[in-house]
């Protein structure tokens, strides 16, 4: 049988070890910390900015594209990036959820919730009165499309290309629908942020019975009155360095020392190309109309109903007007069924078959498409107003 033997540890050796272990582990935290440091720590340059998530799953920001310069002014990039982030997610969230029409939040009572309860007086967020309130005295019945925009989500969900409807039931439908918002609505507005939506009962059953609520939508001004709102919330936070655009043609450049480069699209064999670029210097307001897809946005004429595009794009731009105030300028121009260039009235750029018009003296194109099939070609007018640019 083998002897066993036993080797008693030397107290040394225990020491020794304890101290490498502890220096392995303290070699491991710094380790770590470094590598979490460099994992959120920002480098200066041009930065996607998203909401945070903080703000929980309840806005979606994937409508808009964000772009901050981070550690161009005094913090360094990695505090530019916290800031931006929260003054960003905060005024995007209370913006968001005031016109939304698809969900109720419990903060405050929104675009939703008015479109559920006609005939009562109700307290609103104030950007949602004000936004409402804009509009209303500029032209009411562009508020009132809410139904017909809901008509034609179902008609192209059914399949439809989004061009007008041929079928006469349809017509009559939308005619039935214009009829009632030009007689049978209007809204009243009162102090401390008070509205009462005032719709008539036949309406209300009309509405019930196509199973439709929304009465009131802010179509296509919903994202230019957001934009408009969270830039000025920024450059109250003096947070300047960027710019900022959603996916339906609307673009604010913040930043006075960036050159904002502009494309302009054309569908050409069933692909959307860039035809052509511009620079534009400067804090420019954006805004652009476009239907080349058919699917990508509806304007619709509230004096019939229809969906019109003028012209394969029409985009309008002002370094003084926001971009609120450049659709109600230009949005005629553009949902009327014809194009009248004479009506322009601000600095634009409009592409009609295989030209691209522009009235700005100013303004340089560049790289204009040429093919051995298809050619582009660029024309300048004269634009005659008193519009400051």
């Amino acid at each position: 049988m083998r002897e066993v033997k036993r080797i008693e540890l030397n107290d040394k050796h225990i020491k020794l070890r304890i101290i490498i272990l502890i220096a392995l582990i303290l070699s491991a935290i710094v380790a770590f910390s470094f590598f979490f440091i460099n994992l959120f720590s920002k480098k200066s340059g041009l930065e996607t900015i998203h909401v945070s998530s903080s703000y929980g799953d309840t806005i979606c920001d994937n409508d808009y594209v964000f772009n901050y310069y981070l550690g161009k002014g005094e913090n360094s990039p990695t505090e530019d990036y916290k800031i931006v982030v929260e003054s960003y997610s905060k005024h995007l969230n209370y913006a968001y959820k005031s016109l939304s029409k698809y969900d109720e939040y419990a903060d405050y009572n929104n675009l939703y919730y008015l479109n559920r309860h006609p005939n009562e007086k109700i307290k609103v967020s104030s950007f949602l009165y004000d936004s409402l309130k804009k509009i209303y005295d500029y032209d009411q019945y562009l508020l009132y499309l809410g139904p017909i925009n809901s008509f034609y989500d179902t008609y192209n969900r059914s399949g439809n290309d989004g061009s007008n409807p041929k079928s006469e039931s349809v017509k009559n439908i939308i005619n039935e629908i214009i009829n009632y918002y030009k007689n049978d609505v209007s809204i009243d507005f009162y102090d401390d942020f008070n509205i009462k939506l005032n719709v008539s009962n036949n309406y209300l059953n009309k509405l019930n019975e196509l199973s439709i609520v929304d009465i009131i939508d802010f179509s296509y001004f919903k994202n230019a009155f957001i934009l408009d709102y969270i830039s000025l919330k920024l450059k109250q936070d003096n947070l300047t360095y960027g710019y900022i655009s959603s996916n339906d043609g609307y673009y604010v450049n913040l930043d006075d020392t960036f050159d904002y480069k502009y494309f302009v699209f054309d569908n050409i064999n069933g692909k959307l190309r860039s035809i052509c670029n511009t620079v534009l210097k400067g804090n420019y307001n954006i805004v652009n109309y476009s239907n080349l897809t058919k699917l990508l946005s509806l304007y619709i004429n509230p004096d019939d109903g229809m969906n019109y595009d003028s012209v394969k794009s029409l985009t309008s731009y002002s370094k003084t007007l926001s971009l609120v105030d450049i659709v109600l300028q230009t949005n005629d121009i553009y949902i009327k069924n014809v194009f009248k260039e004479d009506n322009i009235k601000i600095n634009s750029i409009w592409l009609i078959d295989k030209t691209v018009y522009y009235n700005d003296s100013d303004l340089s194109i560049y790289d204009i498409y040429q093919t051995d099939d298809v050619k582009y070609n660029v024309e300048r007018r004269d634009l005659n107003n008193d519009w400051k640019k």
